[in-house]
């Protein structure tokens, strides 16, 4: 994966079933890594474990009942259901 891409990419965190729970725009130029490692720290402070792979666009999150996908797309996500 590189750090950066020369256009938008978003941000998807999907619950083990595949449903969208939330997606944010990340403007070219954003830190790729660097994004995916704050996601993972701020699910962790809420009991959640896992961590991204050096050079992977996605990981897993999983605390004691649950598990969540979180990773990078080039192309735009559907709307999370509300």
């Amino acid at each position: 994966m590189p750090a950066t891409l020369p256009r938008n990419a978003w941000l998807v965190v999907m619950d083990g079933y595949g449903k969208l729970l939330r997606s944010e725009l990340l403007p070219p130029g954003t830190n790729l890594p660097d994004r995916l490692t704050e996601v993972a720290a701020a699910y962790a402070a809420q009991g959640w474990l896992g961590q991204p792979s050096p050079g992977r666009w996605s990981f897993i999150m999983r605390n004691a009942l649950h598990s969540l996908a979180i990773g990078i797309r080039a192309a735009r996500p559907s709307d999370p259901a509300r």
